[in-house]
């Protein structure tokens, strides 16, 4: 046996017969798919890193990988969108596929060796009822281990007893949609055209690079990818699309029309879906990810839009899968910035523009994060902090424009802490501020502080949504272990903002301040980045 990288000379051979038979199960371990990460991660995908093991004239088994480097210049081996860490050929016999895997394991660890990262992550999907070998590697090396769940619709089984697996209002809806609206299963440039259309309109613009848009097209050239259409009174009002390979269809990306998001259109086209790639042989429809409100694996809790969605998905049968996220840090291999005094820091005013410029980390389903700046200090914005009811609870009261302005600055010239805007996500109204410090970069901690200063905005949970983005934020773009803030126990409205968003009381100090005139219960609530723990 001998390892092809991607600088040999046949390894692109091998590594195209890999691709097209291929056992690993998900339709998203092709080049088409790897062409597509390249495109949508930009600049924090250093490298993609691969090899191929080959005995005589025949791949056995690769790999992939992605070298990826974070705003604070954190860098990672990660093979969690997919898991591509161990991709194993066709009909592989089991003694040779193992020999394969010990001299494909020893490679991986080289690369991350030679990459000088923090961590190498990857996604077991317990393909046999057990850990893989890469995985109790992993744990014996001091490995930790997070569960995901993957909703899996079965189409070895007939349409009818597919049927009966549908909830009963998911069968309303489909009913709906096939009565109402014609549904057609697409390949045509035109129907990426339209999904395209009503993914800008929903989401209020471009989201990913328009090249990714094209590679979807191309992957629809070469029957990887299809699209299911909705119309509905002469018009094109729904759209998804799946891609596929020869055992599996993964459900990628849908849109609506946002005017008629009381009306069940996406359940037709799903079951569209789900029928179309059973009639070609596929064994597997993948739903996605799956979450649930009390169950708190998640870096942050999830917000109720990505509950709804969870549900939305079970509603069509099959079973949540389990897998695991893998991850080794490598501890010996810290970035030079380690070995100064301040082994994590990174500069505020650099990195947390940056990172707030991307919706997957600035935007919510109800609010928006962003910068705050020195001319966000307007007579409203003062009138939040003159107001008795906003300030209650708060020391900092009754500022001037100059004081203002002066501390919004402040925390990022000396990299101690950043001041984040609250906006409504629909109309970007500036609704209240939230900040992250002062941050303790040798204790790789931060105080995380939020005030709703308009309060048409008080019990929406605008707040929970912020702080919800905002420690996301902080974990990954600033690789803070750990975020805490204090409060008084009368403070029930803060309480519930910080605990709907995943944080958790950790301590009660007794009649510890004094407030309102009478003593009074300090809380102390908490959140760890489970990444680091």
């Amino acid at each position: 046996m001998r390892i092809l990288e991607r600088q040999d000379r046949d390894f692109e051979r091998f590594w195209a017969v890999l691709l097209r038979n291929h056992d690993n199960p998900t339709a998203l371990i092709s080049q088409s798919h790897f062409a597509y990460r390249a495109l949508y991660l930009g600049q924090a995908l250093e490298k993609q890193v691969c090899a191929v093991v080959v005995e005589g004239d025949r791949p056995i088994i690769g790999t992939y990988f992605e070298l990826l480097r974070d705003t604070g210049g954190r860098r990672a081996l990660d093979a969690t969108q997919m898991a591509s860490q161990i991709i194993v050929a066709r009909d592989t016999a089991a003694p040779m596929r193992n020999g394969a895997e010990t001299l494909l394991r020893k490679w991986i660890y080289e690369a991350a060796d030679s990459s000088k990262v923090e961590r190498l992550t990857f996604r077991d999907q317990l393909l046999d009822g057990g850990l893989s070998p890469l995985t109790h590697w992993a744990l014996d090396q001091g490995a930790h281990i997070e569960s995901e769940f993957n909703q899996i619709v079965d189409l070895t089984i007939d349409e009818e007893s597919l049927w009966r697996a549908l909830t009963k209002s998911c069968q309303w809806a489909v009913n709906w949609g096939r009565k109402h609206m014609v549904l057609r299963v697409r390949r045509d440039p035109q129907a990426l055209k339209e999904l395209r259309r009503l993914h800008l309109e929903a989401a209020g613009g471009a989201t990913r690079q328009a090249a990714t848009w094209e590679l979807q097209g191309k992957m629809m050239e070469d029957d990887e990818a299809f699209v299911v259409t909705a119309e509905l009174n002469g018009s094109i009002v729904s759209a998804a699309l799946f891609q596929v390979s020869r055992s599996d269809c993964y459900y990628g990306v849908s849109a609506s029309d946002r005017l008629l998001f009381d009306k069940p259109l996406s359940h037709a086209i799903i079951w569209e879906a789900i029928k179309h790639t059973r009639q070609r042989g596929c064994l597997r429809f993948w739903l996605g990810s799956q979450v649930w409100e009390r169950y708190r694996w998640h870096l942050t809790a999830p917000s109720r839009k990505e509950v709804n969605i969870s549900r939305f998905k079970r509603s069509f049968g099959g079973r949540s899968r389990p897998e695991f996220v893998v991850t080794l840090p490598l501890a010996a291999y810290q970035p030079a910035a380690a070995a100064s005094s301040s082994p994590s820091e990174v500069p505020l005013r650099e990195v947390l523009p940056a990172a707030l410029a991307d919706p997957a980390l600035s935007r919510g389903e109800r609010v928006m994060l962003r910068p705050l700046t020195p001319g966000d200090v307007t007579p409203r914005y003062l009138s939040w902090f003159a107001d008795p009811e906003v300030h209650r609870y708060r020391e900092v009261r009754g500022i001037s424009a100059d004081e203002a302005r002066e501390y919004i600055e402040e925390g990022p010239s000396k990299n101690i802490y950043f001041m984040c805007a609250i906006c409504d996500a629909e109309t970007g109204l500036h609704v209240g501020n939230l900040k992250i410090g002062p941050i303790r970069w040798q204790q790789s901690v931060a105080d995380m502080v939020t005030v709703i200063g308009d309060k048409n905005y008080w019990g929406r949970q605008t707040a929970t949504e912020a702080i919800r983005l905002a420690s996301r934020l902080a974990f990954r773009t600033l690789g803070l272990q750990k975020l805490h803030a204090s409060m008084y126990a009368d403070n029930i409205g803060s309480l519930r903002a910080y605990t709907r968003a995943g944080w958790h009381v950790e301590a009660r100090l007794k009649q510890h301040s004094l407030f309102d005139g009478r003593r009074q219960d300090t809380l102390l609530i908490g959140q760890f980045n489970p990444g680091n723990r």
